[in-house]
């Protein structure tokens, strides 16, 4: 089940619509071995490369869930200021991790329901080879997510009936079933969530489509 904690945190803008959703990332500052707590510093607001956001959280990812099991949790500080302007969507948050934000904006660039990027995505892993569910702990500080857009995936086209389109949640915070988060000094404005378009029925000669998904599209009928 996921978890919220909220800590002197505003939402504002679009409010409820697209409150969730996303994935961090930043630039690699101490290199350390698998299951060792790491710290990473994000000192660009670049959308790409070394310092950035998106860099540190796939070298999180990378040491603090190393093929693939969760461990130790690790951390990123942001030292730079100002606004990261994402070019696509963040990696996904899938390892225990702590973000301090600095104040630091992520804005993703959406200006209406046509465009723009999910923010962040926190989900735990998939079950263990043994069966056992890996649930990770992420703590957010200090961060302002603004103009996050998070759309469903479009159904299927089918003969009989389209697949209905995916819903659309967690614009600039999504929090997945095994996953919990902290939120201390996290404001959220102008986020916007879309639900997918629906498969148009009677394109094909077979079954109905399938529906679309969070992100991606359903399949065709076969």
């Amino acid at each position: 089940m996921a978890h919220l904690i909220v800590r002197n945190s505003r939402s504002t803008g679009f409010g409820m619509r697209g409150a969730w959703a996303l994935v961090i990332l930043t630039a690699l500052s101490v290199q350390s071995a698998p299951g060792f707590a790491a710290t990473y510093t994000v000192s660009t607001t670049q959308n790409s490369g070394a310092g950035s956001l998106r860099q540190a959280m796939l070298d999180a990812n990378a040491s603090g869930a190393p093929a693939g099991i969760v461990g130790t949790a690790n951390t990123i500080n942001v030292t730079t200021s100002g606004t990261i302007a994402l070019s696509d969507a963040l990696p996904l948050v899938f390892s225990n991790l702590t973000i301090n934000g600095n104040g630091i904006v992520i804005d993703g660039g959406s200006v209406d329901s046509g465009s723009g990027h999910r923010c962040l995505f926190v989900n735990g892993l998939p079950t263990t080879p043994t069966g056992t569910p890996q649930a990770i702990a992420v703590t957010l500080h200090q961060l302002h997510l603004n103009h996050c857009r998070a759309k469903g995936g479009d159904g299927g086209a089918g003969s009989a009936s389209g697949g209905g389109g995916g819903m659309g949640a967690g614009a600039a915070l999504f929090i997945g079933q095994n996953a919990s988060v902290t939120l201390a000094q996290v404001s959220f404005d102008g986020n916007l969530s879309v639900g997918g378009n629906g498969g148009v029925a009677g394109a094909l000669n077979d079954g109905g489509g399938g529906g679309g998904g969070l992100g991606g599209a359903g399949s065709d009928g076969s």
